[in-house]
């Protein structure tokens, strides 16, 4: 007889942890569902801003940075003359007047 109540304590400790597993399981999967929507909401967002004409990811991101580089490639070319023109200007006005400037 006490055999038989020990049989059914574990399988009645058993069934209460079965069913505790049960509600975690059903509190994951709900917390899951919630996250996965957001997700879905943030990516949603992000298509649409990028869609949208935005500045984040995508195309047009990429497009912006070859733009951005075509510019600085000219500026330093531009730049690289202005410095010519410069050095050439003052070395012609130390040969000109070397008595009056010392630098």
């Amino acid at each position: 007889m006490e055999d038989q109540i020990k049989q059914l304590e574990t399988k009645l400790t058993f069934l209460k942890e079965n069913n505790e597993f049960e509600v975690t399981q059903s509190a994951v999967q709900a917390k899951q569902m919630s996250m996965l929507s957001t997700l879905r909401s943030i990516r949603e967002a992000m298509v649409s801003k990028d869609n949208g004409g935005g500045t984040t990811g995508g195309i047009s991101s990429s497009r912006e940075v070859e733009a951005l580089k075509e510019e600085n490639k000219k500026l330093k070319i531009a730049n690289d003359k202005q410095r010519y023109r410069i050095e050439l200007l003052v070395g012609n006005l130390k040969r000109a007047t070397p008595d009056v400037i010392d630098v």
